[in-house]
C-alpha cells in the first residue's frame, strides 16, 4: 500500500512537472526566447550527437545571431525578425512531433526547415513588403549565414528557405522586386549578391528546356466553372517558360470517359498562339478515367529530348485519385517521367495524390471554383517545374546544348561507391552544382561545385554523402551555361574514374581505361551527325 502511494505522488508530481515545462516552453516560444531550442526542443527530442541535429546547431546558434543583429534597422525589420522567431517556435511546440516520443531527430530537421517559408510570410510579418522590398534587410539577412555556408549544409538551406518564401509573395510584390534587384545589384557584394541574382531568377521567367504536358480532367464532377478555371491556370503557367522548339515544348491531353491529345507536343512555338489554344479546349463533362489518360502520355512524348538531358514532365489536374491511377503513374515514373499532380474537389485521397506524383513534394491541393486563390496557392508551382531535374542512370551518356544562365538540371541515384561526372565543353563555359537535398542547386545551396571551359571532373565520393543531413541516395545535378553559346557532353561512371587525380604528394595518377573511354566519347560525338548538326545551327539559333 505504501509502495503504491509512493507511485501514485510521484506520477501527480511528474505530471505537474511535465505540465510546468510545457507551460514554461510556451512562454519561452510566445516570447521568441532563444532558450526554447536548447530547454525545450533538445530536451524533449535530444539529437546533440546525430547528423540531423536541429535544436542546437541551427535553432540556437542563429537564433541568437539573428538576436544580436544590429543590421535589421529598415522598415519593419526587426519585428520581421521577432516575428518569425516567435512563429518557428511555436510551430515546433504545437507540432504532432513535439508531443510524440517517436518522433525522430530527421522529423525535427525537416519540419524545423520546412516551416521557414510559411512563418517568413505569414500574414503578421511582412516579409514580402518589408524584406524582399528593401536592399539592407536583404543583405542583412544573407550575412548571418555567408561564413558558414561552405561547410555547413544548414546555412546553405536558410538560404534555399528564404528564396522558397520569395515564391510565395504576390505578383504585385514580386514586381515590384524585379524593378529594384537590377539598381542593387551593382552595390551588393559576395553572398548578398549571389542570393538577389537567384531569387531575381526564381521569381522571373523560366529559361530552363523542358518537354512539358498537362493532362486537364473535363469530366462532369470538375463542372464548366472550375474546367474554365483550370484552363486560365494553365494559360498562366505556360506564361513563365520560353516557348520554342529549343527550349520549352508544352503538349496538352483533355480526359473525361477516354483522353484525347489537344496539342501535339512542340507543335505550338508561340506562347500567345499556346495561350489560345488551350483556353480554347472546349469542356466534356462525362465520366472520369484518369488511368486512361496517364497511359497517353508515352505516345505525346514519343519525340522527348531524354538523350539531351532535357527532362520530361507531366502536370496532372484531376478531382479524383485511386489505387489504379498510382499504378498508372508509377509506370511513368520508371520511364523516368516526373509527374506533378494537382488535385482539387471532395474526392482526392491525400495519400494518393502524392503517390501519383514523383515525389511527394510534387503534390498539391487546390480549389479551382476560386481563380485567384487558386493561383495564388499554386504560384511556386511552376518556379519548381523549372528546375526539374531529368532523371538520369550511371553510365548514361548526354549530349547537349544551353545558353547564357540555362541550366541543364539531372537527377541521379547514388552508388554505394560513389561516382564520377565528367563534362567535355566543346565551346562555351559551364558552372556545375550538386546537392543531395536541394533539387537545381545554385551558388549558395551547393553541397560542391566546379566550373571550366574545357573539361570539369567531380568524385562524388561516399564521404561526401555521408556529410548531408539526407537518407535518401539522391543526387542533384545543375550545369549552368556561363556564356551565350554552350555545347558540352556528360559521362557518368560508377567510383571514381577521373582521367587525372593530384595525389598527397603532390604528384598525378592517370587511369588509362577513364582516358580511353573518354576519348572514345569524344571521338564519337564529335563526328556523329547529331554533334554535327548542333555545330552547324548558327550562333542566333
Amino acid at each position: 500500500k505504501m509502495f503504491l502511494q509512493l507511485f501514485i505522488s510521484f506520477a501527480i508530481l511528474s505530471g505537474l512537472g511535465n505540465a510546468q515545462d510545457l507551460e514554461e516552453c510556451t512562454e519561452l516560444a510566445a516570447a521568441g526566447n532563444c532558450d526554447f531550442y536548447p530547454e525545450c526542443v533538445n530536451t524533449k527530442i535530444n539529437c546533440a550527437t546525430d547528423k540531423y541535429e536541429y535544436a542546437l546547431s541551427y535553432g540556437e546558434v542563429y537564433c541568437d545571431r539573428f538576436d544580436s543583429s544590429l543590421c535589421f534597422r529598415k522598415d519593419g525589420g526587426e519585428q520581421w525578425v521577432n516575428g518569425v522567431q516567435i512563429c518557428l517556435m511555436q510551430k515546433i511546440l504545437n507540432s504532432e512531433l513535439y508531443n510524440n516520443d517517436d518522433s525522430s531527430c530527421q522529423d525535427l530537421f525537416n519540419f524545423g526547415f520546412n516551416s521557414h517559408p510559411d512563418c517568413f510570410t505569414s500574414a503578421n510579418n511582412g516579409f514580402c513588403m518589408d524584406i524582399l522590398q528593401q536592399f539592407e534587410n536583404l543583405d542583412c539577412y544573407a550575412k548571418q549565414f555567408c561564413n558558414d555556408m561552405k561547410e555547413s549544409q544548414r546555412a546553405r538551406l536558410a538560404f534555399q528557405q528564404i528564396r522558397e518564401a520569395s515564391k510565395l509573395c504576390d505578383q504585385s510584390a514580386i514586381n515590384m522586386f524585379l524593378s529594384n534587384v537590377d539598381d542593387w545589384l551593382p552595390m551588393a557584394t559576395g553572398c548578398t549578391k549571389d542570393l538577389l541574382e537567384e531569387i531575381k531568377r526564381d521569381v522571373g521567367n523560366c529559361n530552363n528546356s523542358l518537354d512539358l504536358v498537362f493532362i486537364l480532367d473535363s469530366s462532369g464532377s470538375v463542372e464548366a466553372t472550375s474546367f474554365n478555371n483550370m484552363k486560365h491556370f494553365v494559360a498562366e503557367i505556360v506564361s513563365n517558360f520560353m516557348i520554342q522548339a529549343n527550349s520549352t515544348r508544352v503538349g496538352v491531353i483533355q480526359f473525361s470517359d477516354t483522353p484525347k491529345i489537344e496539342i501535339v507536343l512542340g507543335f505550338i512555338d508561340s506562347i500567345n498562339i499556346l495561350k489560345t489554344a488551350i483556353n480554347n479546349i472546349v469542356y466534356i463533362g462525362s465520366q472520369t478515367n484518369v488511368v486512361a489518360a496517364l497511359n497517353l502520355v508515352p505516345t505525346v512524348l514519343i519525340n522527348a529530348r531524354a538523350n539531351e538531358g532535357i527532362p520530361s514532365v507531366v502536370i496532372l489536374l484531376t478531382d479524383q485519385t485511386s489505387e489504379p491511377t498510382v499504378k498508372a503513374a508509377i509506370a511513368l515514373h520508371e520511364q523516368e517521367i516526373q509527374i506533378y499532380a494537382i488535385g482539387f474537389g471532395n474526392s482526392i485521397n491525400e495519400t494518393q495524390l502524392q503517390n501519383t506524383a514523383s515525389d511527394p513534394n510534387y503534390a498539391f491541393i487546390t480549389d479551382f471554383t476560386n481563380f485567384d486563390s487558386s493561383t495564388n496557392k499554386l504560384r511556386p508551382l511552376w518556379q519548381t517545374v523549372c528546375t526539374t531535374p531529368a532523371k538520369t542512370e550511371i553510365n548514361e551518356i548526354l549530349q547537349t546544348k544551353i545558353g547564357k544562365d540555362q541550366a541543364t538540371n539531372l537527377l541521379f541515384d547514388f552508388p554505394l561507391e560513389g561516382f564520377t561526372v565528367s563534362i567535355q565543353i566543346f565551346d562555351g563555359e559551364l558552372v556545375v552544382y550538386g546537392s543531395f537535398i536541394i533539387q537545381g542547386p545554385t551558388s549558395l545551396t551547393a553541397d560542391f561545385t566546379s566550373n571550366s571551359t574545357n573539361k570539369i571532373e567531380i568524385f562524388v565520393s561516399p564521404e561526401l554523402f555521408e556529410q548531408s543531413a539526407t537518407e535518401e541516395p539522391s543526387v542533384f545535378v545543375s550545369i549552368v551555361g556561363q556564356q551565350n553559346y554552350n555545347i558540352f557532353l556528360v559521362n557518368t561512371t560508377a567510383g571514381d574514374t577521373r582521367t587525372t587525380i593530384v595525389s598527397t604528394g603532390g604528384g598525378t595518377i592517370v587511369h588509362p581505361f577513364s582516358l580511353w573511354t573518354m576519348s572514345f566519347i569524344t571521338c564519337f560525338v564529335m563526328f556523329s551527325s547529331e554533334i554535327m548538326n548542333i555545330f552547324s545551327v548558327s550562333k542566333s539559333g
